[in-house]
């Protein structure tokens, strides 16, 4: 194996490695995901993470749908976006 093929499977096992992290974050931040991985974080934490997600998300909705926001307002729109 040269150089290069080295280099190139370090990054490859790297980048599988980062994968599963991303993946185990997933599944503890949306619990439908995968309940194996949970027990590894703080159940707390992951409340306060899942809960400014979704605060961001209707943030980033209200920003982009503003008539939509008038319209039926704050209250509806934010079940609506949950």
């Amino acid at each position: 194996m040269n150089n290069n093929d080295s280099k190139r499977h370090s990054l490859q096992a790297a980048f599988e490695q980062v994968a599963q992290q991303q993946q185990s974050l997933i599944s503890a931040i949306f619990p439908s995901a995968d309940n194996d991985i949970i027990d590894e974080f703080d159940p707390r934490g992951m409340a306060i993470y899942r809960n400014n997600l979704l605060a961001t998300a209707q943030q980033a909705l209200a920003i982009s749908f503003p008539t939509v926001l008038t319209l039926i307002g704050e209250g509806l729109f934010n079940y609506a976006s949950r």
